[in-house]
């Protein structure tokens, strides 16, 4: 999406304007976030001004060879045809059978939807359950867009802290929970996302464990005549550092019996980020424990009725997901790739006033810290734009991540989307930067 550079005039120009604020968290500048090098021209626009594309970055890892030679092969067998608008049925029967591997979860044909993408589907999930009388509750740190649906439907987000280590505090979300009831709010849904974008954390089974009960414990009153749903976004599941396998799990295997009927979960996933195929546009969500639930099979039928107004997602990357979202050989060379990122990060950026942190468990991100004490900057807006004006080098701001109470100006995130020898420029990059501009 691009930010529109003319004045906005009039009624529905003021409507798109007040629509596009929510959008970029009110800022008037938005990032691209390649990781590595800006591609020259791309950060000037209007003499110093950048305008750029909002939301994710133009690549990801990319897929393995066989993958796209597989992908090629069927793009000369495939009749590139419409599917079910809801899904494939071959690539939901492979579905299926991945939930039941991977989270002992048994589900039906019903119960799974695939749409353009993991994005998508939280977008429609947000649009048929939010408005300006919902609470939703999201980890302080969370991924910008899912924060502006919320925000342009005029729901109310409250955040739960994040303890030391990362984990979800689930106390805190209890407590926010309550204050918003105590506002006048019907809670709705809790967002869950392990391993976490931006801070690449896997969250301990006694944290989500913790969540599932803060749902339990609030459906269960008889007070609370609405009852609320988790968004488990698991789009990273497959990305985990070697020796963290053992870590991940999905929350939704960590349900009980006497979860049956009371906590549902609507768990997503998507070929983007496990498979690198960003430009695929696959994505499904799966209804888990949604049987009998108030609600539930509303929102089921409106993502229903909404999918089939897009007709269906891409057809050959649908039967391209069937023959390979089973697959696991692929996993090493991808974690392979973000190791030696990692390494290059570790070598380009450990320098004063950058604070590295630890390194990241899973995804392919870095979430990193910035010295407010070092530089000239007064926060990390101004320290990305600057960075990416004068360097060329493109990092995300990390406050329109952050939607807890107050501010945090002190971080950024990097994606490791480029290979090492790009980082080690952008190092050098950010080098001269620091240098010029230290207090």
């Amino acid at each position: 999406m691009h930010l529109i550079n003319a004045p906005l005039r009039g009624g529905f120009d003021k409507t798109v304007a007040r629509r596009l604020r929510h959008l970029t968290e009110g800022q008037v500048t938005t990032f691209m976030e390649i990781g590595g090098l800006i591609p020259q021209g791309a950060s000037r626009v209007n003499g110093r001004e950048i305008r750029m594309v909002w939301g994710n970055m133009v690549k990801d890892l990319g897929a393995p060879l066989w993958i796209r030679q597989l992908l090629s092969e069927l793009s000369l067998e495939h009749d590139h045809s419409y599917t079910t608008s809801t899904g494939h049925p071959p690539f939901i029967a492979k579905l299926i059978e991945k939930l039941r591997i991977e989270a002992k979860q048994n589900v039906t044909a019903e119960d799974v939807l695939v749409g353009y993408g993991a994005t998508q589907l939280m977008d429609l999930i947000t649009m048929f359950t939010v408005n300006e009388k919902r609470a939703v509750f999201f980890p302080e740190y969370s991924y910008p867009p899912f924060l502006s649906g919320v925000r342009a439907r005029n729901g109310k987000i409250y955040a739960y802290r994040v303890l030391p280590n990362g984990d979800p505090d689930t106390e805190h979300l209890k407590h926010q929970i309550e204050k918003a009831q105590e506002d006048g709010f019907r809670p709705t849904y809790v967002y869950v996302n392990s391993p976490q974008n931006p801070t690449g954390v896997i969250h301990s089974p006694e944290s989500l464990g913790g969540t599932i009960a803060v749902v339990r414990e609030f459906n269960l009153d008889p007070i609370n005549e609405n009852k609320m749903f988790i968004i488990s976004d698991d789009v990273y599941h497959g990305l985990v550092m070697s020796g963290k396998n053992e870590k991940v799990i999905h929350p939704s295997s960590l349900l009980t019996e006497e979860d049956n009927g009371v906590v549902p979960i609507l768990q997503l996933g998507s070929l983007s980020k496990e498979f690198g195929l960003c430009g695929a546009r696959v994505g499904w969500t799966y209804f888990i424990n949604c049987e009998g639930i108030d609600g539930m099979q509303h929102l089921k039928n409106g993502l229903i009725y909404a999918l089939g107004v897009d007709l269906c997602a891409p057809s050959l990357y649908q039967e391209l997901g069937a023959r390979i979202v089973l697959e696991t050989r692929h996993l090493p060379e991808m974690i392979a790739k973000i190791a030696a990122r990692q390494d290059a990060v570790q070598a380009a950026f450990n320098r004063e006033g950058i604070i590295l942190g630890d390194r990241p468990e899973a995804t392919f991100y870095w979430w990193m810290g910035i010295d407010p004490n070092f530089g000239t900057w007064r926060n990390d807006k101004e320290f990305a734009r600057m960075l990416a004006m004068e360097q060329g080098v493109g990092f995300a701001p990390g406050g329109a991540f952050y939607c807890g109470e107050g501010t945090k100006k002190q971080f950024v995130r990097i994606s490791l989307v480029e290979p090492p020898e790009i980082i080690a420029v952008a190092g050098e990059r950010l080098d001269r930067f620091m240098e010029e501009h230290k207090r």
